[in-house]
């Protein structure tokens, strides 16, 4: 029985993220999909290359003291006295973040 209502949750949830499709033509769709996912794969390889960098400049002890203010929509972010290695690490982390894909495959009908 949790089995059932697990599905039904899922299957509602996919219903209200579904994108429907209508009057565009299926090859304009299917390139669009495909660049999202491109644009993403892209910003997963420069995320992951920067948390790595940023990892081995953290073990190798690289010093230097970075500050870090940032101030978007009402949210502020500070960090001082930081090693570098911390801050390519975080901006690995927003860049894998931020290119996600948006759009599911199996979503659109």
């Amino acid at each position: 029985m949790a089995a059932e209502s697990d599905d039904s949750v899922s299957k509602s949830a996919r219903q209200r993220r579904s994108v429907k499709v209508s009057g565009t033509p299926a090859p304009v769709v299917s390139e669009l999909i495909r660049h999202e996912y491109r644009h993403a794969a892209l910003g997963m390889g420069l995320g992951l290359a920067t948390i790595v960098g940023g990892c081995i400049l953290g073990i190798a002890g690289a010093a230097g003291h970075t500050s870090w203010t940032a101030k978007l929509l009402g949210l502020n972010s500070t960090l001082t006295d930081a090693a570098p290695g911390v801050i390519l690490f975080i901006v690995g982390v927003v860049l894998v973040f931020i290119t996600r894909p948006r759009v599911n495959v199996s979503d659109v009908r």
